[in-house]
């Protein structure tokens, strides 16, 4: 019975060691306010930084030009941006084509927001797991929502009012 009980001991202690070690490794593996908002380049050549745009409610929409329900859902955002200008609206495209490639895409798709490259590490920060996916941050910079999949003009409208 002692034996059991020691090994009991020793495996939980274990157990223990191993969680809080993967907890330590996650926080620091964790994105930071660095990561979700690096400099970016926009499809014109201009640098910018989301932190820039604090103070305004701004819109992010991951899409790609591959995707499907990401091109199903340019019309909305257009019409989002035709009647809403003073929120910024930004794609960020999760490309593995080149620049010109995102450029024709943007182009075909009447896209005449903002448009970006995103890379892994920023898909990663904004914790981007499908496509599209649309956040809108507040005038702080915090998260007011995140849409996994479609977004229809309504809720665009809703999440930014």
């Amino acid at each position: 019975m002692g034996s059991f009980l020691k090994d009991w001991t020793v495996a939980l202690l274990l157990a223990a060691a191993l969680f809080i070690g993967v907890g330590v490794w996650m926080k620091a593996a964790a994105p930071t306010d660095a990561d979700r908002a690096p400099t970016l380049r926009d499809l014109d050549g201009v640098a910018f930084t989301l932190d820039e745009l604090r103070g305004q409610t701004v819109v992010l929409n991951f899409w790609a030009s591959w995707c499907g329900p990401c091109r199903a859902e340019m019309p909305e955002l257009a019409r989002f941006h035709r009647d809403y200008p003073e929120i910024p609206l930004i794609g960020l495209a999760v490309d593995s084509g080149t620049e010109d490639e995102v450029r024709r895409a943007a182009q075909g798709l009447s896209m005449s927001w903002r448009v970006a490259l995103a890379d892994t590490r920023l898909t990663r920060a904004w914790e981007v797991d499908s496509l599209p996916t649309t956040v809108v941050l507040g005038p702080r910079g915090e998260v007011r929502a995140v849409v996994r999949g479609l977004v229809s003009y309504d809720v665009l409208v809703g999440k930014t009012r």
